[in-house]
């Protein structure tokens, strides 16, 4: 995400939490795979870009320090 790849994850766990619209696509099954990937190929991704701005809103130093010091 941070390099502006858009992302495909399986729609579980962690990827649920981090990957958010802009980002990619979330599957829960094979046809969605595959139409995933299919829009990829095909172009669409240029409608997935905000992926460094997720990054950087949950992932950075700055924002697990807030996060860190809200929880004390």
């Amino acid at each position: 995400m941070y390099s502006g790849v858009p992302i495909i994850a399986d729609n579980s766990g962690g990827p649920r939490e981090s990957v958010g619209n802009g980002c990619g696509f979330l599957c829960s099954s094979k046809k969605d795979w595959k139409d995933s990937m299919w829009k990829i190929l095909s172009g669409e991704k240029k409608n997935l870009n905000k992926g460094r701005e997720q990054v950087f809103g949950k992932f950075s130093f700055e924002k697990f320090s807030s996060d860190f010091v809200e929880g004390i």
